[in-house]
């Protein structure tokens, strides 16, 4: 930096004067006695200081005040300077100040008390400067204050003497005070209604409460309920609660110093405050519902008296009582009351009971109801803990894998009394459990003992009357072929009888025999099909009565055996030769590979299969025109293999089929299919034996009709030489249309526009001659779906054409030839008759004829005459077109019904297309 302007930057500067403010003002303190609990009206007196600093008059800022009444403010004990305006929450309170000097301002101001049974409650809003304090005074002994803030509640309680202080905020605070000498006040348009439910069980005791609050008065946001010191509140709900605080139990009467610890255990004959706070002021009405839970009696297995828990509202002038008890499950109970209590009717208890808590349909089993007009209820219970033995029937699967022997299995187990929420059952020696599941079950966990484990299991209820438990687990004890492993065996504890049913099994391929049987016997695998939904190939079944059972499983590997069939498929088609193999095996053991030999012309087949993992096609030595084909799997197989192999080639004058060479005894079948005109038929067979009624697996993997012919044989060295030979067209007596229909639609000028379709069975014609309507001219020809160029044949006379035609033998179906054309006729209308424009054919005789004419809609048409009849209904129509198909499927049954074989495929395969071109039509 430059010299001169770091120096200048170093010198000192002149300190600003400070600006004396126009006025200072000190916080405000509040003073109020509640020591008057008669007082209809509380008095807030406060005091505060200005000093004002320059000539006036000097205004003060506004302070904001709600709820109380201004009833006095002065400057220095003069009632003048001040001023009150409006705004839209309360009103603010003006000071001016004259001249400079000091001045002690002072407020006093009112506010009415609202009484809530024995709360007393005020919400305010103090003018306050920038601070505040509010001080209660003389609150007596052992009163509860509650402030609330807006953003929080805080509570306290007081001994003789104390002054409260606490700092004012800007926003209203809400106090509320009781005092702790005797009893609650008595609210007289305070009465209730409760319905109360209570379950005992050893787990917990559970009250469910749902007081009915009935008032006169307005405005109310506080319930006061207290609870024996013993039992906490669990929930709280209604639909205009917003929270509730549990107050510490209330010292003993002789020591009210006492503090009571949080969670001691000597809470016998103390009570506890609940506060139940409301979103907004109710109005004569209000409904509450309680959760209310207390220590289970299960460290109690002796008779003992049990009270039901003494619920009161301190503020009611008035408490009706309908209370519900529910079954006991591990206990019986019998009632001892006194009065004012009545037993009631229990249905109709039960009843008003689900209403209230419907969620406890099916929990709650209502045994007994009483009613009462006051508070607490009188009413006490003898218990008697119930005596029952536990039963247990074991369900248990144990499954040979290469990772180990696993263990499924399913306890069913009647519990005994008294119930328990503890079971625990014993495990095999070398076992980890792995997974437990039952209703109710909250915890689980297993326990090490030098003799035996056992698995233990926590349960949230001990009133079931049965428990399912279901469990997983696996042995640590090495599993393979040559070892000698022990039957796991479970035992539920405290049984007294246990039925078992175990089966051990097997996915792999080894085999089982059963050692040293200790207590198991023998047992049918179809006496536990009710519960063995996925059996293995090779199972065992024992059952026993006894707890302690046992014995071992010797573990041997099977020999790998390969056997099943080969099924060679061969379709011939007009286009070319199919040909698919099929191998249908059957594993056993465990097969890592399998190997066969192809023709020379299958060498380039593409061979893909899930399971396999790599595959390689060679020569072999001994025959050149054979291919030795090895198929590695990704992993060792058994049970059932599917293979398929397929290949298209163009059709050879002679092809010489033989079985597929192979290591294995398998089953070889030769099944042959036409389905084109020419045909395939065996020349020469050596070791093939024609099978007359097949009946083969997966025969829709090889055929698609239904001419097919089957040879087989077991031989390897059988072959047989097959020769495609050509089959001449089928001659019949003529040719024949058998439906003729026509749409022809004429407009008010008397332009035509036609389509007409001949249905056509052929089998000599070369051409269908027609003859067109004058003034017509053709537009298109199709044949067979096929469009064609129709002939004009030399010197037919004008309107002759020649369509070309396709033949047809026995069983093929008739084809269609569409033609479309327009026309021209004089303009209709006059009463001049009319004749229409059809296309008729001069070759081929037509059996049957359908038109549809659709005519102008201005024009009336009549006197339809001719030689196609008279007009018919949308019914007689349609029948017209049923009876063509009708003849079209009696001649398709006669030709399957024919000598030749090459006529019942087409037949067949025929039928078939007519039948899914029958249900599109309906469909349409």
């Amino acid at each position: 930096l430059p010299l001169e302007f770091y120096q200048r930057l170093t010198q000192p500067k002149a300190a600003v004067a400070p600006v004396s403010p126009d006025y200072q003002l000190t916080g405000v303190v509040y003073s109020c006695d509640l020591g008057n609990p008669q007082a209809e009206d509380i008095i807030f007196q406060g005091e505060f200081s200005a000093a004002c600093n320059r000539p006036g008059p000097i205004a003060l800022p506004p302070l904001p005040f709600s709820g109380v009444v201004l009833e006095e403010a002065s400057i220095n004990n003069q009632s003048r300077g001040f001023w009150q305006e409006d705004r839209p929450e309360g009103r603010n309170l003006h000071f001016a100040l004259a001249e400079p000097g000091l001045y002690h301002l002072r407020l006093r101001l009112s506010c009415r008390v609202h009484r809530q049974g024995g709360w007393r409650s005020a919400t305010v809003q103090l003018p306050r400067t920038a601070q505040g304090m509010l001080q209660l005074l003389n609150l007596p002994e052992g009163s509860e204050v509650s402030l609330n803030y807006g953003q929080g509640v805080w509570n306290t309680r007081v001994t003789a003497g104390t002054t409260l202080r606490f700092a004012l905020p800007e926003q209203p605070v809400s106090i509320r005070w009781r005092s702790a000498t005797g009893r609650a006040e008595i609210d007289p348009t305070l009465t209730v209604s409760s319905l109360m439910g209570l379950s005992l069980t050893p787990a917990r005791q559970l009250l469910l409460w749902q007081p009915t609050f009935s008032f006169q008065d307005q405005g109310r946001t506080v319930f006061e309920l207290e609870i024996p010191a013993d039992w906490r509140v669990e929930q709280i709900s209604g639909n205009n609660v917003r929270g509730w605080e549990a107050l510490p139990p209330a010292p003993p009467a002789d020591n009210p110093k006492t503090l009571i610890p949080p969670g001691s255990a000597s809470l016998t004959g103390l009570r506890r405050k609940i506060s139940v706070h409301l979103l907004k002021p109710a109005s004569e009405q209000e409904v509450l519902q309680l959760r209310l839970l207390a220590p289970g009696l299960e460290y109690y297995p002796q008779s003992r008296t049990v009270f039901f828990p003494a619920v009161t509202v301190p503020d009611a002038a008035r408490h009706q009582i309908t209370a519900v008890l529910d079954t006991p499950l591990t206990f019986s109970l019998q009632s001892e009351s006194s009065a004012p209590l009545r037993r009631i009717d229990s249905d109709s208890a039960s009843e008003q009971f689900f209403r209230a808590f419907p969620d406890q349909q099916g929990r709650f089993q209502p045994a007994e109801a009483w009613e009462c007009s006051g508070e607490p209820l009188p009413l006490q219970f003898a218990l008697q803990p119930a005596r029952r033995t536990a039963e247990a029937r074991l369900e248990l699967i144990q499954e040979l894998t290469r990772d180990g022997l696993v263990a499924e299995g399913k306890f069913q187990v009647r519990t005994a009394l008294p119930g328990t929420v503890q079971e625990s059952f014993a495990l095999p020696a070398n076992f980890e459990l792995q997974s437990v599941l039952a209703p109710a079950l909250l915890h689980w966990f297993v326990e090490s003992a030098p003799g035996q484990n056992r698995a233990t299991l926590l349960f949230a209820d001990s009133r079931a009357k049965e428990r399912r438990v279901l469990f997983r687990g696996r042995s640590l004890r090495d599993c393979r072929p040559g070892q000698t492993l022990p039957l796991l065996a479970f035992t539920w504890d405290g049984a007294a009888l246990q039925r078992t049913e175990l089966v051990v099994q097997t996915r792999l391929p080894w085999q089982m025999q059963e050692k040293n049987l200790q207590s198991l016997q023998p047992l049918l695998l179809e006496q536990c099909r009710e519960w063995l939904h996925r059996p293995a190939p090779a199972s065992l079944a024992f059952h026993s009565d006894s707890l302690n059972y046992g014995g071992e499983l010797a573990i041997t590997a099977k020999e790998n055996k390969i056997s099943g069939q080969c099924l060679h498929g061969i379709h011939l088609t007009e286009a070319a030769l199919e040909e698919t193999i099929l191998f249908l095996l059957h594993l056993e053991g465990e097969v890592e590979e399998f190997s066969f030999s192809l023709p020379e012309a299958w060498q380039d087949v593409n061979i893909q299969h899930p399971a396999i993992r790599s595959t390689s096609i060679e020569t072999t030595p001994d025959d050149p025109a054979t291919r030795r084909v090895r198929l590695r799997f990704l992993q060792a197989q058994q049970g059932e293999f599917l293979l398929r192999l397929s290949l298209e080639r163009r059709i050879p004058p002679e092809i010489e089929v033989r079985p597929l060479p192979c290591p294995y005894s398998l089953q070889y079948f030769l099944v042959l299919e036409n389905s084109g005109r020419d045909e395939i038929v065996p020349v020469s067979r050596q070791g093939y034996e024609q099978v007359l009624r097949p009946v083969l697996p997966r025969r829709r993997e090889l055929f698609q009709g239904g001419n097919f012919q089957v040879w087989q044989t077991s031989n390897q060295s059988a072959s047989m030489v097959l020769r495609c030979q050509e089959r001449p067209a089928v001659e019949t007596a003529g040719a024949s249309i058998g439906l003729a229909s026509t749409i022809l639609v004429l407009d008010a000028s008397g332009n035509c526009l036609g389509e007409q379709t001949y249905h056509i069975s052929n089998s000599t014609e070369q051409f269908l001659s027609l003859r067109l309507p004058p003034h017509s001219r053709l537009w298109t020809v199709e044949v067979a779906g096929e469009p064609v160029k129709p002939v004009i044949p030399d010197g037919g006379g004008a309107g002759r054409v020649c369509i070309p035609l396709v033949k047809t033998a026995e069983g093929d179906l008739d084809y269609q030839v569409s033609l479309k054309y327009s026309s021209f006729i004089d303009q209709p209308g006059g009463a001049r008759k009319q004749e229409f424009p059809f296309i008729t054919s001069e070759n081929i005789s037509v059996e049957r004829c359908l038109v549809e004419l659709r005519l102008p809609r201005d024009l009336h048409w009549f006197a339809f005459g001719g030689n196609l009849g008279q007009v018919v209904d949308q019914d007689q129509y349609y029948s017209g077109q049923l009876e063509y198909q009708q003849q079209q499927a009696q001649r398709l049954q006669l030709a399957m019904q024919s000598g030749n074989v090459f006529s019942q495929s087409r037949a067949v395969q025929n039928y078939a297309k007519f039948n899914r071109q029958i249900q599109s039509d309906v469909s349409r």
